[in-house]
């Protein structure tokens, strides 16, 4: 199977040599690789001249936006499978052979993507909660392949070239959450979606908890986009109505496992929920100003 590998960057100086290397040096199992593609948000830092230093294919800067970043890399690549990375994370070694299973044992699928964990040399608290968090979340799903996601993560998945032009690619006007726009689009099409557990991907969470606030904020605000643009998109109201019973409930279950810091991610997922809300919030005051 050919394939096409591109990796989102902005400012990753402190990890694209990490990402990269884990990338290229992973055995590919039954993959064969055709292009490596460097899509840059406009990095004012050291990253484009490490990323020069390995076997790129084609390197295109300055492009503004998530959505449009997607989009510019899947028109650059070549093949009918296309791979996306986002440079703030490390592949486990078996991650592509993995992969190559879940295409062998879902071949009519049209997305796959990897779980999500955080690296064991992460020293950010606001990192190791947000981290619990996630794999709470990847637990609850279970399953080395969970079928018919309605939706997907971008950053360590492999597409069908075919299902991305279906649905229209990627939304060129999303800043932030483009994963969740064309994760939906997929899913409302027919596509299918695949959740390897197996293939593990180790992610450089916001290490502050102003970045990872910022970052539900524009969750929020997406969420609240999307919500106007897809009328038929789940509305996330029920989280809110269930967070007097979810909140104690994860304090427990996490502080147990986890120990304060599990009992502090609890804490944590509140304030995140809280800032969403506001970003929608905002979304829809402004006018969608922040993407129009």
């Amino acid at each position: 199977m050919e394939l096409s590998i591109v990796v989102l960057t902005r400012n990753s100086e402190q990890t694209i040599k990490k990402c990269l290397d884990s990338i290229i040096n992973a055995p590919k199992g039954d993959f064969q690789v055709k292009e490596y593609i460097i899509v840059d948000g406009g990095s004012t830092d050291r990253t484009l001249e490490i990323a020069a230093s390995f076997p790129i294919t084609h390197i295109v800067k300055d492009v503004k936006g998530r959505g449009r970043g997607r989009e510019v890399g899947l028109q650059k690549a070549s093949s009918d499978f296309v791979c996306f990375f986002d440079s703030d994370l490390v592949i486990s070694p078996n991650w592509f052979i993995e992969q190559s299973k879940a295409v062998k044992n879902y071949p009519n699928a049209d997305v796959w993507y990897g779980r999500v964990e955080t690296p064991s040399e992460v020293k950010s608290v606001i990192a190791k909660m947000s981290g619990i968090e996630y794999a709470h979340f990847q637990d609850w799903i279970r399953g080395a392949g969970s079928i018919n996601r309605p939706g997907c993560d971008t950053s360590n998945t492999i597409f069908r070239r075919s299902i991305l032009q279906k649905v229209g690619g990627f939304d060129v006007k999303l800043p932030f959450s483009e994963d969740a726009d064309i994760g939906y689009k997929i899913w409302r099409s027919g596509g299918k979606i695949i959740l390897w557990q197996d293939a593990k991907t180790f992610h450089y969470h916001r290490e502050t908890l102003f970045k990872k606030l910022k970052q539900n904020f524009e969750f929020g605000y997406g969420t609240a986009y999307l919500l106007a643009v897809h009328k038929n998109l789940p509305t996330p109201w029920g989280i809110y109505i269930r967070l007097p019973y979810s909140i104690p409930k994860l304090a427990i279950i996490w502080s147990k496992k986890y120990g304060l810091i599990g009992l502090g991610a609890a804490w944590l997922y509140l304030i995140k929920r809280l800032t969403m809300l506001f970003g929608y919030f905002y979304a829809r005051l402004t006018g969608f100003k922040l993407i129009k």
